[in-house]
């Protein structure tokens, strides 16, 4: 290293103070400087002005999730009566048509199985639709069909994308009118059933305990098979 001495003339020193390396402070600012010109020129460039990705980029999705929210539920009733339950997180909705009077606690002595047989006639022939028809139509949107019955009532519905649920809602409502055939399957199944569940020990133990509840001669008394 070299030590300029007091003697040294200025023309010296100011030749030994240009050629010294730059401190680290000094490098920094001319890098911050270069990279602000670099910037200042590709805007200048592209005829971008400073604005953030979401206002640069409309519907872009958000770089940060969304906090977890819990769904919602709203209860509707119409005029007529129907009540109608939305909730506003999910992906598929669930259309379904209740029968308080369908079950087999309605059914007369002489009307033993009508329930179960009406479970398979659910969706079958209507008024200027086949069976064909309406099951092809729900599935074609995605939708899935089911048909429930017990002692109390019965229910129809579908399940399907929300854009699609309306779609399929008229289907519900269609007059019946059962082609012999659908009949015959109908109660061919509902005994197939009946057989299959003929050992069934819970089957078994439910219809004792509505027998020893209400009466095994009453209407909610007697086996739903």
């Amino acid at each position: 290293f070299f030590f300029p001495s007091p003697n040294t003339n200025r023309a010296t020193r100011l030749h030994l103070q240009r050629s010294s390396p730059p401190s680290l402070q000094d490098t920094t600012n001319s890098m911050l400087r270069q990279t602000a010109q670099r910037i200042t020129q590709r805007a200048g460039s592209r005829g971008f002005s400073v604005l953030t990705a979401s206002e640069e980029f409309p519907g872009l999705a958000p770089p940060t999730p969304a906090p977890k929210s819990g769904s919602s539920s709203t209860l509707t009733t119409l005029p007529s009566g129907l009540t109608i339950v939305t909730e506003n997180a999910a992906l598929t909705s669930t259309v379904s048509l209740t029968f308080p009077s369908g079950g087999s606690s309605s059914e007369l002595p002489t009307e033993a199985g009508a329930a179960l047989a009406n479970r398979y006639l659910s969706f079958k022939s209507a008024s200027g639709l086949s069976s064909a028809v309406i099951v092809r139509s729900v599935e074609d949107v995605g939708g899935q069909l089911f048909a429930r019955a017990g002692r109390r009532g019965a229910t129809v519905g579908y399940t399907a994308l929300r854009e699609n649920a309306a779609f399929v809602a008229p289907l519900l409502a269609a007059e019946c009118s059962f082609e012999k055939w659908d009949v015959v399957e109908a109660v061919k199944l509902a005994g197939e059933e009946v057989g299959s569940v003929a050992g069934d020990a819970q089957v078994s133990l439910t219809d004792q305990i509505y027998a020893a509840a209400y009466g095994a001669q009453s209407s909610l008394g007697r086996s739903y098979y």
